[in-house]
């Protein structure tokens, strides 16, 4: 038996499409439905205990609080009794041989940890073109057509969407239900999808098996009442979150493209000892060196900095490194450390506290992806950041002598940037470094805090009353530095136009 476990919150007349379709298409007495009932104000609860009396196939679990999607979910797992749990939206119409076929590939290899299926409206490349059916009538002609067992068809994901989610009731047992941290909703399938795979799981996208998925491309309305109110939200939720699942796991934003082989490959690479996650209790400083006598100077304030307690440092040098992106890409790929500082051979870190702040200002703010010492407020049309207002501080011998440049500061606060110099950037996040766009030494910081931003992190200058750190720089070269400047320009428009706005 699978028993099919299902949130209700507001959605009753998607509700009753699901269920209907469940029961029309799923072969009585191989299934029990378990509503999560999460305090509708809508009807649901009034149908669903009208629904239930008399019913053989319904459970219903009623909640006083709407408890989101994961605990939602774990509620449903925790009550199956089912030798198969299958997590579904309430608003999908399930299709003929939906669930035998979902099974069939699931129990195709005792290593296939969950299966997926195809939809009209979905994410994670697991949508699929259509007839342009509009109504159930085509929706069930265009499915019966499509629905038959094709093993040619299955794929090796690296995540699942959780819309339609079926698993052994041992996996469930085995790895537990959802984290609730990731409350009430977004990323916990991310989540999961990662534990199965870290599990030695295998992900399956069932390419032969479509259910309809309403979403933006609904034949029955939502109800539209406080709309950007509620986009306003989830989008804060959804940011949230991802900033959640990117700080659990030491995986690359684009890991969903990747093929498992590859994943697998790379995460061997970076974590032989299986763990995954990057570690929160480690800091790695990375510099590209071509100077090793100027980077020794460096290494030796390193050397006096305080070590927050319970952390480990450890350094890591690329010579001979094609760009800075190339080189920094390289060496972030090669460390588990939460904490990135990519500084370059000629800055020494004179504050001996730098690491203790430093930790501080990420651990209490998840928001914030990318961190400096001197920055910009937002960036000038021109690219050129050296153009608009700056903020914060350092000493430098730009002009022959060493002198402190001092822009608008906060000795206690980080300061909001567009972007930060790259003679120190601190990361908590790994995001990829564009080495497909920039070659050589310019323009990579700049674009680093784009890219920041581009998930939904934020860029800052540290808080600091004298400065951080000091730059013992000659003059830098200007070779390369038109052409990195028309890619900024033109891959960043679009935020440049946002900043120039503001």
């Amino acid at each position: 038996m699978t028993s099919i476990v299902i949130l209700s919150y507001n959605t009753l007349e998607y509700l009753q499409f699901c269920i209907a379709s469940i029961r029309r298409y799923t072969k009585a007495g191989s299934y029990e439905i378990i509503i999560i009932e999460n305090a509708s104000t809508d009807g649901s609860a009034e149908w669903l205990c009208e629904e239930q009396t008399g019913s053989t196939d319904l459970r219903v679990l009623y909640n006083h609080t709407n408890v989101g999607f994961p605990k939602g979910c774990n509620q449903g797992m925790e009550i199956a009794r089912g030798d198969e749990i299958l997590l579904l939206n309430s608003d999908t119409i399930v299709t003929p041989r939906y669930l035998e076929q979902m099974l069939t590939a699931l129990y195709a290899d005792e290593s296939n940890g969950a299966v997926s299926c195809a939809a009209n409206n979905i994410s994670n490349f697991q949508q699929i073109e259509t007839d342009g059916y509009t109504d159930i009538a085509g929706l069930e002609r265009f499915a019966e057509g499509y629905n038959h067992t094709d093993p040619s068809k299955w794929e090796q994901r690296t995540m699942l969407v959780g819309f339609c989610f079926l698993l052994r009731r041992s996996t469930y047992e085995q790895l537990g239900g959802f984290d609730e941290a990731f409350s009430p909703g977004n990323y916990e399938d991310a989540d999961y999808s990662m534990r199965l795979l870290r599990a030695g799981y295998h992900l399956i996208y069932a390419g032969d098996t479509f259910i309809h998925h309403f979403g933006s491309a609904s034949f029955v309305k939502r109800k539209t009442k406080n709309a950007g109110k509620m986009n306003k939200k989830y989008g804060g939720i959804l940011t949230r979150n991802r900033r959640q699942f990117f700080g659990k796991w030491d995986v690359p934003w684009y890991f969903r493209r990747m093929s498992e082989q590859d994943f697998r490959a790379m995460q061997a690479e970076k974590h032989p000892d299986g763990h995954w996650q990057l570690d929160a209790h480690k800091i790695c400083f990375i510099t590209c060196v071509n100077d090793v006598a100027q980077y020794n100077e460096s290494v030796a304030y390193l050397q006096r900095l305080h070590v927050p307690s319970g952390m480990t440092v450890e350094s890591l040098v690329v010579s001979e490194a094609e760009s800075m992106t190339a080189g920094y890409q390289q060496a972030m790929e090669s460390s588990d450390a939460k904490y990135k500082i990519y500084l370059h051979q000629d800055v020494w870190i004179t504050d001996k506290d730098f690491l203790l702040m430093l930790v501080r200002e990420f651990w209490q703010h998840p928001a914030y992806g990318l961190a400096g010492v001197v920055g910009v407020r937002r960036m000038p049309p021109s690219g050129i950041w050296l153009e608009d207002e700056k903020i914060g501080m350092i000493r430098d011998k730009l002009t022959g002598a060493f002198r402190d440049y001092v822009y608008p500061h906060d000795s206690r606060h980080s300061q909001l940037a567009a972007a930060v110099d790259g003679l120190l950037l601190a990361t908590q996040y790994d995001v990829p470094w564009r080495t497909d766009l920039f070659t050589g030494w310019h323009f990579y910081d700049l674009s680093q805090a784009y890219e920041f931003r581009r998930l939904g992190f934020q860029t800052v200058v540290l808080p600091q009353g004298t400065p951080l750190c000091v730059h013992n720089s000659e003059k830098p070269s200007v070779e390369g530095f038109e052409t990195n400047r028309q890619k900024f320009l033109q891959e960043y428009a679009e935020c440049i136009a946002e900043d120039a706005a503001k």
